[in-house]
């Protein structure tokens, strides 16, 4: 029998022949080194593509996400290589005496060396005084020590990257001027804080635990994000500062990010002798960019104008910025450089509108009055005829017109005289309306007219603290005068059904100071237009801003120790307008604080005086009620005339040197109703069901007419209305929803708009710090 034989059919497997993958085999690889080229010429054979797998792909986004972040992070975190230096500020909350020494233990530490000048130029801070620029590992860094000076404290802490805040270890770690420099650092947004412990090294060993504790609990207690405490007494702690610093991530507040502002590094001006010079600012560019159209606030003089922006060379420069400097091909020319000038878009000076007085509402006289206005009127006799009347001799018609006037200068001196005989007996004693209306919107300010002179400052602030207290146990309540009738006195005020729901045109009795501000139709839209303008030079760029028509005490009164700010303003924020804000009252300030009273406003990096006036907050409803003082405890809005600032704006509130205080801005309104109420009161003198006869509210029987319409109100809860007066002492028949208890006390709400005043100083008027 035959073996059995298979016989491959059409269905037969044929395997892929061998394949060395990635690796070539020996002979393909001996050939290589032989010098062989192998070409493919195999036709219509396509090349393999890789296909990626899921995983892979997304394993790949990931790690070029990771990628970006991170190296957002770094400059985040030591900023670009283009990028302006950081400013650490050293404050100490308590005396000491060798402040500058820390400072130049850091400096050391960071390699620099007070007794070279390697820099050439000028208008370099080359030593310790003043604001200080040293290049460290990974960032440049700007250190300056502040005198204890709230201002100086709350102009750097506007542009501070980083705070080192000094205590003594042994003594009292925070004084009371301390406590108001952590209010005023905290009201204007955290930067980076270190707590900076110094004399460690003189504390007993066994005390050194207990004394850290202490300081923990007390810098926690200020600091919620609990900042990191180091010592700073040798070398080794220096080293470490400056390590931290190094690494720190920085956080700036929100508010200053899409501004531009600089630290003046250096202030020169022309050999000009008139009291206006054109100066030039040195200091790095930092927040947004920055254009010469834009005007520029200096702290303490007002705004002004840029004839240009020139370029000179960085006086700090450090490897990486000498590479940036050569990409961009900037050479020893490039300190002549001029960045940006202005154009015809440049923003003018003008913040107040100038009001037409002659422009207001009146009647304009027909063309016959015109006419007739000329013409002399004939005094013609009864019977006679117009025509008859035209032959009289002009003679007699002046002798006739003397005499008739003559009569009638007799008739109105025998009516003035009647009318003032009446006004006497009526008013017994008014005083005009104009000096009335005063009296009552400065009735806040107002003493006692005799003894207003002879009071001294603790005198004026008893009789306010009195004021004050009264108006808390007694709000809004007041005496009708018995010499002058209330619908005199308080003819400006109104009554109101609901304070919430009652319609209150907010056109209507405008003073003529609303002529001079500016109103915005959308101020969103209007701040995102002014926002949106793109600015020449970019945020860190070392800049000399040429300023032109700047008081020359601006110059006399530099100093490299006390630090300044320049603030850049966007388009309308120049602008006089009414602006509001929500603020709070320093817990350190004692003293009462009036409405309409002088204040300094520190908003954002502008600082001018204002007389606003306060009103408690009602959510929901298009009126605030007046308040006559600034209460403790509670927040509350102040309404000021101001010029324009774009939110988000914090605000600081300072009377001298000290604070008042802290808030942030909520708008800018014209059209805010802010009404002042008064509550007159009377006593039940007769009551029979839901009849009551009462008195002492007014002392007039013509005021029970005039406030007929106005609702009555008890503390009880009643509510009735004026139904006639009784007798001739002012004594009202009123009738009431229930009957009314003899020891009840009836009330009626009157309501009037009140404004703010002008400020003395004008923000638009250059004025000295």
């Amino acid at each position: 029998m035959s073996a059995h034989q298979h016989r491959p059919t059409a269905l037969h497997q044929s395997n892929k022949s061998h394949s060395g993958g990635k690796h070539s085999s020996k002979g393909a690889i001996k050939r290589k080194q032989g010098g062989k080229v192998e070409a493919d010429t195999r036709v219509g054979v396509k090349k393999a593509t890789k296909i990626e797998a899921k995983a892979d792909k997304k394993s790949r986004q990931h790690q070029q996400n990771q990628a970006k972040k991170e190296a957002m992070i770094e400059r985040r975190r030591f900023g670009t290589v283009e990028g302006a230096p950081k400013i650490v500020a050293m404050i100490t909350l308590s005396e000491i005496d060798n402040e500058e020494q820390l400072k130049a233990l850091i400096l050391s530490n960071c390699g620099f060396d007070s007794t070279s000048n390697n820099n050439n130029n000028n208008n370099s801070s080359s030593s310790a005084v003043g604001p200080t620029t040293v290049p460290l590992k990974k960032q440049r860094m700007t250190f300056m020590c502040v005198p204890r000076d709230i201002i100086s404290v709350a102009d750097i802490s506007k542009v501070a990257d980083i705070l080192l805040l000094v205590v003594p270890a042994e003594t009292e770690m925070i004084d009371d001027l301390g406590h108001s420099f952590i209010s005023v650092i905290k009201a204007q947004g955290l930067p980076n804080v270190f707590i900076i412990v110094q004399g460690m090294d003189q504390v007993a060993q066994k005390k050194k635990t207990d004394t850290k504790k202490d300081l923990q609990k007390s810098m926690y207690f200020h600091f919620p994000d609990e900042p990191r405490i180091l010592p700073l007494d040798s070398a080794e702690d220096a080293a470490q500062v400056v390590r931290f610093l190094d690494a720190v991530t920085l956080k700036a507040p929100h508010w200053r990010e899409k501004r531009p502002y600089l630290l003046v590094d250096n202030v020169t001006a022309d050999n000009d002798t008139g009291d206006l010079t054109t100066v030039k600012i040195y200091g790095y560019l930092r927040g947004a960019d920055f254009s010469a159209n834009q005007l520029v606030h200096l702290p303490g003089f007002g705004d002004f104008q840029l004839s240009q922006i020139l370029g000179p060379a960085d006086p700090n420069p450090t490897k990486q910025h000498s590479k940036f400097a050569s990409m961009e091909g900037m050479n020893s020319d490039y300190s002549a450089a001029v960045l940006d000038s202005p154009t015809s878009q440049q923003e003018s000076l003008q913040t107040e509108n100038i009001p037409d007085l002659l422009a207001n509402e009146q009647t304009w006289p027909t063309p016959e009055e015109l006419a007739s206005a000329g013409k002399k009127k004939k005094k013609i006799p009864k019977g006679m005829s117009e025509y008859q009347a035209a032959w009289i001799i002009d003679s007699d018609d002046d002798e006739d017109d003397d005499d008739a006037a003559d009569d009638d200068d007799a008739m109105a001196d025998d009516k003035s005289t009647k009318d003032n005989d009446m006004m006497s007996d009526e008013h017994d004693g008014s005083v005009d309306d104009e000096e009335e209306e005063d009296e009552d919107e400065d009735e806040d300010n107002e003493m006692m007219a005799e003894d207003k002179e002879k009071l001294d400052i603790e005198e004026k602030e008893r009789v306010r603290k009195e004021r004050e207290e009264q108006d808390f146990i007694f709000p809004d309540e007041v005496d009708c005068p018995l010499d002058t009738p209330a619908r005199v006195r308080f003819q400006k005020y109104r009554g109101l059904k609901s304070f919430r729901t009652s319609e209150w045109d907010d056109m209507e009795n405008l003073p003529l100071d609303y002529a001079k501000i500016f109103q915005f139709q959308n101020i969103k839209k209007s701040q995102a237009r002014s926002m949106a303008i793109p600015g020449n030079v970019s945020a860190g760029t070392y800049v000399a801003l040429v300023v032109k028509n700047v008081p020359r005490t601006y110059v006399q009164t530099y100093s490299k120790k006390i630090p300044r700010v320049v603030g850049g303003l966007f388009k309308y924020e120049n602008k006089m307008s009414v602006l509001h804000f929500n603020v709070t009252k320093h817990h350190a300030f004692e003293e009462t604080v009036p409405s309409k009273e002088t204040l300094t406003y520190h908003v954002g990096f502008r600082r001018y005086e204002a007389r606003g006036i306060f009103s408690a907050l009602s959510p929901g409803c298009n009126k605030q009620k007046y308040e006559k003082f600034l209460m403790a405890g509670r927040m509350s809005t102040v309404s000021i005339y101001a010029p324009v600032s774009f939110s988000p704006s914090l605000v600081l509130m300072f009377k001298g040197e000290k604070l008042v205080a802290t808030g942030i801005m909520t708008g800018v309104d014209p059209n805010k109703i802010i009404v002042k109420k008064i509550v007159l009161t009377g006593n039940p003198f007769k009551s029979h069901k839901r009849s009551s006869v009462v008195r002492d509210l007014f002392y007039f029987p013509e005021d029970a007419h005039w406030f007929k319409p106005v609702e009555l109100f008890t503390k009880n809860g009643r509510t009735g209305h004026i139904k006639e007066s009784v007798g001739t002492h002012g004594y009202l028949k009123c009738t009431f929803d229930d009957q009314v208890q003899q020891n009840d006390t009836v009330c009626m709400n009157l309501y009037k708009r009140v404004f703010p005043k002008w400020p003395t100083v004008s923000p638009s008027v250059q004025y000295q710090v």
